[in-house]
């Protein structure tokens, strides 16, 4: 009987494949992530308790200054001129089936103005609107600690 030592194979584990998904993961999540609308205007939002979830795609972002200036994208115009409204108004709806607009009024901005784009937009046929707030800040009391 001939008994030859038997030789151990190195087992070795290929972690290149594991490191492939880790990243494509990454990047899928980075890519997928919803980031905070940054705009150049200065509006200060009204508070609220809790802010609604705007990540349709198909929304439209309004701003109404405390100036009753509206800005949707790069085009403005003021409150009161309601035909350039419009037409800002449709030309920012033309390629998309049902537009929702998210308006951005700066707490300063007199009732009147979003009353009036609320009211173009539904002369236009645009019915789906969402009013953009912002958390409610915790208030400070004389001795610097913040209220529960």
């Amino acid at each position: 009987m001939n008994f030859q030592a038997q030789t151990e194979d190195n087992v070795t584990v290929n972690i290149t494949p594991l490191i492939d998904v880790v990243f494509l993961l990454l990047i899928f999540f980075m890519v997928s992530t919803s980031f905070e609308h940054e705009s150049e205007l200065q509006i200060n939002l009204p508070e609220a308790s809790q802010t609604g979830n705007d990540t349709d795609l198909s929304s439209i972002r309004l701003s109404i200054t405390s100036g009753n200036m509206v800005h949707i994208g790069d085009a403005s115009a003021a409150v009161n001129d309601t035909e350039e409204l419009r037409h800002m108004l449709l030309q920012a709806v033309l390629d998309i089936e049902e537009p929702m607009i998210v308006v951005n009024a700066d707490a300063e901005t007199s009732h009147q103005a979003v009353v009036t784009v609320m009211d173009t937009a539904h002369q236009l046929g645009i019915y789906r609107l969402s009013f953009a707030t912002q958390i409610e800040k915790q208030h400070e009391d004389e001795s610097g600690t913040d209220e529960p």
